[in-house]
């Protein structure tokens, strides 16, 4: 029954959707919304980590990222500014960065220069 009533939708559409095609209604990835609020300690943590230029390179399907996220609330996380999205069909995408830090998998903090892969 599914198979027919994929052959009907696709005879009707003339052929498979492009991937690209498939991303146009969506456009650049967003990481999901944090709905953790921050901790008094995390706030601290995050000025301390804002104090000493620290980044946290993720991407918006990664999971460990969302879980690190998550863990220092949604006002640590947006007063930082730590956040570097790593995937090229993620909103804001800094590819670039992420590949001249060194980064090679997520979520990786930067804090003085030095890297720490994976969540913390």
């Amino acid at each position: 029954l599914a198979a027919a009533a994929a052959a009907a939708i696709f005879s009707a559409q003339g052929s498979l959707p492009t991937p690209e095609e498939e991303m146009a209604p969506f456009g650049e990835r967003s990481p999901a919304p944090i709905a953790s609020h921050s901790s008094r300690r995390a706030l601290e943590l995050s000025e301390r980590l804002a104090a000493r230029g620290a980044k946290m390179y993720g991407a918006w399907w990664c999971s460990h990222c969302a879980g690190q996220k998550e863990t220092l609330g949604a006002e640590a996380m947006g007063e930082g500014g730590f956040y570097v999205e790593c995937s090229p069909d993620g909103a804001g995408a800094e590819n670039e960065r992420c590949v001249a830090a060194g980064v090679k998998g997520y979520p990786t903090w930067e804090v003085g220069g030095q890297l720490f892969p994976g969540e913390k």
